[in-house]
């Protein structure tokens, strides 16, 4: 299963009124609400949910092949720690682990099998994929289900791939660590 999401923190702090008691209670599952009861989130507790949603959004889309419809509210997350969560959606459950520094949240679901995952900084929010990809290369290797779900075509093969840009951040989660090597030999990701 895979599912990736980065979130700039300093693109964030201008983007939306996520401050708001209003805001967050469109975004909180009703047991969010209830355990964060009158309070609101603060800056980074707010961001590192909406990221762990967007991950299990990700994995529940790709595992059941559904049509793209995020709706925050459907999903609950419980913390496990401080860098693990677990989400639930109806009757799918999923463990997210996120990375928070003073600049970006990047959260990956919880999957062994997913051995490797890249993070970039990139140059520009209008430029994403300018400075650290071979964009052109890269479009022709992507592509997309009727859902909307990325593969990435290897030497005749589609594999999956989850990705995630927010700001000036951009990250790759694949299935298998032959499919960041091809890349990373072919040029595509660059240091």
């Amino acid at each position: 299963m895979l599912g990736n999401d980065v979130v700039d923190l300093e693109l964030a702090q201008h983007q939306i009124r996520w401050e708001t008691k209003a805001f967050q209670q469109k975004v909180l599952h009703p047991l969010e609400i209830k355990k964060y009861k009158d309070k609101v989130l603060g800056f980074t507790d707010f961001w590192k949910i909406w990221s762990c949603k967007e991950v299990a959004y990700k994995a529940h889309q790709r595992k059941f092949n559904l049509k793209p419809r995020l709706n925050p509210f459907d999903f609950s997350v419980s913390e496990i720690s401080t860098s693990r969560s677990e989400v639930k959606i109806d009757n799918y459950k999923c463990e997210v682990a996120s990375f928070i520094n003073p600049n970006f949240i990047y959260s990956i679901i919880h999957n062994p099998e997913a051995v490797s995952s890249q993070n970039f900084e990139i140059s520009s929010y209008n430029s994403y994929f300018k400075k650290d990809l071979n964009r052109n290369c890269l479009n022709h290797m992507l592509h997309k289900d009727k859902n909307g779900i990325p593969y990435i075509k290897i030497n005749s093969s589609f594999k999956p791939i989850s990705i995630t840009h927010h700001g000036k951040y951009v990250a790759f989660q694949f299935q298998d660590k032959t499919d960041l090597n091809f890349l990373w030999n072919a040029d595509i990701l660059k240091s």
